[in-house]
């Protein structure tokens, strides 16, 4: 979760109102709370990836009127060896 805060700062600036994502730290909570950006925050893993996804498809479907943006990173579980 490298760099959280730029992600919710990119998201903030392109117009982002809630940012859903499956981790943060306290940091990034504190973070969002200051710059008045709601966050919603899922449990690790599977719900970071799979239910992330769904839960905006499923939003898309309620108001195609929004635009979705998936920010990919690398996740250093699968690098670090």
């Amino acid at each position: 979760m490298r760099h959280s805060t730029n992600h919710l700062r990119y998201a903030f600036d392109q117009g982002c109102d809630t940012y859903i994502t499956g981790e943060a730290s306290l940091y990034t909570i504190q973070y969002a709370h200051f710059i008045g950006l709601n966050l919603l925050v899922g449990s690790h893993n599977f719900t970071e990836i799979f239910g992330v996804e769904k839960l905006a498809r499923k939003i898309l479907e309620i108001n195609d009127g929004i635009k979705i943006i998936q920010l990919n990173e690398n996740h250093f579980e699968l690098n670090h060896r």
